[in-house]
């Protein structure tokens, strides 16, 4: 164990681990009870759905975490930047290795916001610098809570997220996070964008954007079969389509 990464002793849980379990976007078998396992544990004055932003982060990560094997890839490939080559080269042929508990989703932002670590968020988190790069969500493979105040895995995507086709990406917070990554995760650490209008960006560090209704789309392909999920899906692509939200 590295220096620093206090461990619980009746459970081996780091003190990292269990602080941020508090905005960890847990799947269950159900989009709703995602969603509001998440919301009980970082409550917001409207309950689930409350029509904000704010409701999409747990659905998009129950959606990768129901089915990553195939999810996943399929999101990766479709946000199609160069950078994505490399993953898909680092992981060809073994994306159905890698388990549900393989793979783990948080809240970046909450951290911070709702108050649950004492220590500056998202420090914790390697590639957010603080106020201008921060995204939204972050999936990583094979996370290790070991490292002090900051957790590591073998991949780090992060996401920014739009709740509406029709607003505007931050151009300026996109590449402020880009830079973050590039000094404190050169490797292992990606950043990508879904919903929102388009834009291109050049950073080997950027995995491209995709509309809110394309990652649908995909991910309605890529859950074939897989009748919960699916319906999960459509009901999200209704509310979306009811706020106006999809191009």
């Amino acid at each position: 164990m590295h220096h620093g990464a206090a461990t619980s002793r009746s459970t081996g849980t780091t003190k990292l681990e269990k602080v941020l379990e508090r905005v960890r976007l847990v799947n269950r078998r159900k989009m709703e009870a995602s969603a509001k396992d998440f919301f009980r544990r970082v409550p917001g004055k409207a309950p689930y759905p409350t029509g904000r932003e704010k409701d999409l982060y747990a659905e998009f990560a129950h959606i990768l975490l129901s089915e990553p094997a195939t999810v996943i890839p399929a999101l990766i490939h479709a946000l199609g930047a160069p950078a994505t080559l490399d993953i898909e080269r680092r992981l060809a042929g073994t994306w159905r290795a890698y388990r549900v508990t393989a793979w783990r989703a948080y809240r970046v932002t909450t951290v911070r916001r709702d108050r649950g670590t004492h220590w500056k968020a998202p420090h914790c988190f390697p590639g957010c610098a603080g106020e201008g790069a921060i995204s939204d969500v972050v999936l990583l493979l094979n996370p290790s809570f070991h490292g002090g105040e900051q957790v590591n895995a073998d991949l780090l995507l992060y996401f920014e997220l739009k709740s509406s086709d029709k607003r505007r990406q931050d151009r300026e917070q996109i590449d402020s996070h880009l830079s973050a990554l590039a000094a404190k995760a050169p490797s292992n650490g990606f950043l990508g964008a879904v919903g929102g209008r388009p834009l291109q960006v050049t950073h080997p560090q950027w995995l491209g954007h995709v509309s809110l209704s394309t990652f649908l789309e995909v991910s309605e392909r890529a859950t074939t079969g897989k009748s919960q999920l699916s319906a999960d899906i459509r009901k999200l692509r209704q509310r979306l389509q009811s706020n106006n939200a999809l191009r």
